[in-house]
């Protein structure tokens, strides 16, 4: 047993690696903060060179003050918003139309009540049903919003219910539903609510001076916008394609190429069109696309069998990113990151939205540098040494079969009938 722990012992101190606690000694990169002689809460924003250098998820952004302590921040990522929020609405005339199926009506408070989802309440099991939906002002008239809705519930073999029909934008201030169930069991209606699906744009932003170096592929039968972002690592989520075609419609793709290997990898896709017709004139020239990170993007139209479109040029947006906090012109900090680090926890995010704070701007970063106290992490001591390991396991692996043999050996002996021989 004690060999069996020395062994643990020493795979285990081999396992072992120490870790600091915050040192500004390990961000290797440091940028002056300065703005307004006005004190306040701003938000900074944070240029491509941050973004190139600092980890992905901005965990190792940190604000020093002269006296080399933290000041707490918000990072914010202005990414689009998508919740499904209640409405305000009072069931009434809940009644059964011959002929036609169980019908009443949603009034709303308002007119400018935006709406986009029903939800009908029933304690019943195993029907389906045909639902309408159409809006009225109060006037007497209605409107067809939906007549394909549908509302269902099957509880025998297979588990599936959904008694919620989505509805094109309205704002109609009365909402009349009708659930066509006269082939079946009345439905019973206990009530209804209504929802609206709110979907937030992100507020994406430009990327500058970036022109695209535009050729044709005819292998690949597609025009390419390359572009050189400057420096790696950086977020990118729409694109644009500046095009003189007319009647048009073309499909696009993106990919960002592999600073080792050269390869092109797809991260994005999109259409593009332009029609004037007698019937539709209209064009779409930007697509988005999930978020995405790179120095070289392609963007390529899709041109098939077409003559290539005469493109001439094309952009790029992204996603802000500032970090909020209190500035005060009397105490500087100074913006640290490139560090392996985890991410802080401040109490200001709560703060600042409990007091509905609203940053100004006019903060600017310095020119980027590295901080000549930086010390670039030490590899652990076992990945320094591989060899140990594999000569830990080895002497492990010989012990543990030097005892297996003794054991073998003083059981044999304690069995053996014949005793000592003389």
């Amino acid at each position: 047993m004690r060999v069996i722990a020395g062994v643990a012992g020493m795979m285990l101190l081999c396992a072992l690696h120490c870790s600091a606690d915050f040192d500004p000694a390990s961000w290797r990169y440091v940028r002056t903060v300065s703005g307004p002689s006005e004190a306040g809460f701003y938000a900074l924003r944070l240029d491509h060179e941050v973004l190139a250098h600092a980890g992905t998820s901005l965990a190792d952004l940190r604000l020093i003050g002269e006296d080399g302590a933290e000041r707490p921040y918000e990072l914010r990522v202005a990414a689009g918003e998508h919740t499904v929020e209640a409405v305000p609405a009072q069931m009434r005339n809940l009644s059964r139309v011959p002929g036609v199926g169980t019908r009443f009506e949603l009034a709303l408070p308002t007119a400018r009540e935006l709406t986009t989802e029903i939800t009908i309440d029933t304690p019943d099991r195993n029907f389906r049903c045909q639902v309408t939906v159409e809006g009225g002002s109060g006037d007497g008239s209605w409107a067809v919003l939906r007549s394909d809705g549908a509302i269902f519930d099957f509880s025998e073999d297979v588990q599936a219910r959904s008694t919620t029909v989505r509805l094109p934008q309205t704002t109609f201030r009365y909402l009349r539903v009708t659930i066509h169930d006269t082939d079946a069991q009345p439905i019973h209606v206990t009530g209804a609510s209504v929802t609206r699906e709110v979907m937030r744009p992100a507020r994406l932003v430009a990327i500058p001076n970036i022109t695209p170096r535009v050729q044709d592929d005819p292998q690949r039968k597609a025009t390419d916008l390359v572009f050189d972002l400057g420096l790696p690592n950086q977020p990118f989520s729409e694109a644009a394609v500046t095009f003189s075609d007319d009647n048009v419609r073309r499909g696009c793709e993106v990919a960002v190429q592999d600073s080792e290997s050269g390869q092109w990898r797809a991260v994005g896709s999109g259409v593009i069109f332009r029609y004037h017709t007698t019937t539709f004139t209209g064009e779409q020239t930007r697509f988005v696309f999930p978020e995405a990170r790179g120095r070289q993007v392609r963007v390529s139209v899709l041109n098939g069998d077409d003559q290539p479109l005469h493109v001439t040029g094309g952009r790029l947006w992204s996603i802000p990113r500032t970090i909020v906090f209190e500035w005060d012109p009397a105490r500087p900090v100074r913006l640290c990151y490139g560090a392996a680090a985890a991410p802080p926890s401040y109490d200001l995010g709560a703060f600042l939205r409990y007091q509905q704070v609203e940053p100004r701007t006019g903060l600017t970063l310095g020119a980027e540098q590295e901080n000549p106290d930086y010390r670039a992490p030490r590899e652990p001591w076992t990945e320094e040494r591989p060899w140990l390991l594999w000569v830990v396991i080895g002497l492990a692996a010989f012990l543990v079969g030097a005892m297996i043999v003794r054991m073998m050996g003083q059981v044999g002996a304690a069995g053996d009938p014949r005793g000592p021989s003389t």
